[in-house]
């Protein structure tokens, strides 16, 4: 006997194509029975309940990780978002902010260099998205001084704007060691001394999953002067051509 254990995942990954289905059609003795969350009797009502508070319903993420249905990943990616924006759009940041998080993403083949300011709310309990700037040029056209120059003025621009929410870390695009190294002498020069570090480069699906369900909890927020996140959140789509990867053609 073998026994297999596995979650739900896109209509034709190989274990259903290659296996499952192929065993069943077959005329294999295959015991196939599905188990939601709502089968375990480890778990308790309120824990089930805390769980599947994590997940839109009738999101995709939903129908696989709370319901066990073989569900496709397609169109946009935050589609709740596109429908109903105001949930998640907000005019003042929140009053318990405890410390800001910047980010640097000095952009892709396809895609522009970007700052973000990001406010971590008191006993990590949400976040909301404070500040953003675009820098046009793609990879290895922006001159590193135009990165700089960009960045230092996002700061400044920031405590402008805030100044009773402390920058507590600095997270730079780990890929491009250069252009931080001079990032860090033009910031020491400009008298910035919050330290910049390498960001960890985690995959993008689980990047998005994580969005999600700070979304779904209400833990997700973005000033309505954030322009790019916003659009950022409202165009981004599945590919259509690879299961479960988002598009990243420029489109």
């Amino acid at each position: 006997r073998v026994l297999w254990d596995f979650n739900p995942d896109y209509p034709t990954h190989p274990i259903y194509t290659r296996y499952v289905d192929k065993y069943s059609a077959d005329g294999l003795d295959v015991n196939h029975r599905k188990f939601t969350i709502f089968d375990n009797r480890a778990i308790s009502a309120e824990r089930i309940d805390e769980i599947t508070k994590q997940y839109v319903p009738g999101s995709f993420w939903y129908k696989r990780c709370i319901l066990g249905e073989r569900a496709a990943a397609e169109g946009l990616i935050f589609k709740n978002f596109v429908q109903n924006p105001e949930k998640w759009i907000c005019k003042e940041p929140p009053d318990d902010i405890h410390h800001v998080v910047m980010g640097i993403d000095y952009g892709g083949n396809m895609s522009a260099s970007v700052f973000t300011a990001v406010g971590i709310r008191k006993s990590m309990s949400g976040l909301c998205v404070l500040k953003d700037k675009k820098i046009s040029g793609r990879k290895g056209e922006i001159a590193p001084q135009d990165i700089e120059k960009g960045f230092i003025e996002f700061y400044r621009e920031f405590e402008k704007e805030f100044p009773n929410l402390p920058v507590q870390y600095i997270f730079a695009d780990s890929e491009a060691q250069y252009l931080t190294n001079g990032l860090r002498r033009a910031c020491k020069i400009a008298g910035i001394m919050t330290g910049i570090s390498d960001s960890k480069k985690v995959c993008i699906a689980e990047r998005i999953s994580c969005k999600n369900r700070l979304m779904a909890e209400g833990r997700w927020a973005v000033l309505e002067s954030c322009k790019n996140v916003i659009a950022s959140t409202s165009t981004q789509m599945w590919d259509p051509n690879h299961p479960d990867r988002r598009l990243d053609n420029g489109s």
